[in-house]
């Protein structure tokens, strides 16, 4: 079974991460990719949207996909949530799985930098979503890097253009349209709940 985890605060989820997933189930034929809301990233600075909000908005975006699940695993842990912590609770969770990574360009470049990184290159298969504006030349020379703690890396080329949640979220605020952005019922559901102060 090629089971993938991936990771992010998901504030709010929009229509590149459906389709990131989509991708990387497509490219490399994964079983289940299964989505994790983060309780507190250790990257990010600023306050995010209530836990559960989060949560139920990932829900609401992958409902009509089979293959992908939405786990509250590291928000009902709470605190900072660790990629390693993760990759080892489904290690133990799906003891046959190949488990696998899925991580965007930027974050792919820093993996070395996260909190046990020698430890995530062993539990997980890397998946990095490489775009036409992304330097190839500089991930592949990152993958070789990587092959020092005898990591396994995969760039999988995709035409899913950039989209930030930073950039959604100021979208909303302006009261902007967010048609290309946001699935119809994610919108939805920050309309019904008045989240990121978004006017109709």
């Amino acid at each position: 079974m090629k089971l993938a985890m991936f990771g992010g605060s998901f504030d709010p989820v929009h229509r590149n991460h459906v389709a990131l997933c989509e991708t990387m189930i497509e490219k490399i034929g994964l079983d289940k990719v299964i989505v994790f809301p983060a309780a507190c990233s250790p990257f990010k600075t600023e306050a995010q949207t209530e836990d559960f909000h989060r949560l139920n908005m990932c829900k609401i975006a992958f409902e009509h996909h089979n293959t992908v699940e939405v786990s509250d695993f590291e928000i009902l842990r709470g605190g900072k949530s660790y990629t390693v912590d993760t990759l080892r609770f489904l290690s133990a969770e799906y003891k046959d799985a190949e488990l696998y990574l899925i991580t965007g360009a930027d974050a792919f470049l820093t993996l070395d930098k996260w909190y046990k990184a020698e430890e995530i290159f062993s539990l997980a298969h890397i998946l990095t979503v490489v775009r036409d504006d992304d330097d190839i030349s500089i991930l592949k020379a990152k993958a070789e890097e990587y092959k020092v703690y005898k990591a396994k890396c995969t760039l999988v080329s995709t035409l899913v253009g950039p989209i930030s949640s930073t950039k959604v979220r100021e979208v909303l605020k302006n009261g902007l349209d967010v048609s290309l952005y946001l699935q119809d019922n994610v919108l939805k559901y920050i309309k019904e709940n008045g989240l990121y102060g978004y006017a109709d």
